[in-house]
């Protein structure tokens, strides 16, 4: 065989092996269902499907306008409400420039404080077991 036949032989498997590369990595590409996460499990598309434990608690928020023995009374846009507060509930301050939360006591709750309460409701009344003061 003559030189220019072999040098041109190399090229053309050199030229055969990158589009079969090319192709390989093309086709990887090309199936997105291969990194589709599987979807959720049946029972919790359900609409029907209650609620874990965790969120099931309502929450009350507004300003504090009026505070009497262990109850607050909040007012919001449109309402005021009327919520009790329990005996054990925690009680947090939130300072949101600082990013920290502590425990404050139930005397620390002024009037004009922007609280959230999570309540609730037993015999026609609301009782909040852990209130958070909202920093100014």
């Amino acid at each position: 065989m003559k030189k220019n036949q072999i040098i041109l032989i190399i090229i053309g498997v050199l030229i055969l092996v990158g589009f079969v590369s090319s192709f390989i990595y093309w086709q990887s590409r090309a199936r997105p269902e291969s990194r589709v996460r599987p979807a959720a499990p049946p029972e919790l598309l359900e609409p029907e499907a209650p609620l874990p434990e965790t969120i099931q608690s309502p929450t009350a928020s507004g300003q504090v306008i009026e505070i009497s023995d262990h109850t607050i009374i909040l007012s919001t846009d449109e309402e005021t409400l009327s919520v009790g507060i329990k005996k054990d509930a925690k009680i947090y301050f939130l300072n949101l420039e600082r990013k920290e939360l502590r425990d404050v006591e139930f005397e620390d709750i002024k009037v004009g404080d922007k609280v959230t309460i999570s309540v609730e409701k037993k015999d026609e009344t609301l009782k909040g077991d852990v209130v958070t003061i909202l920093s100014k």
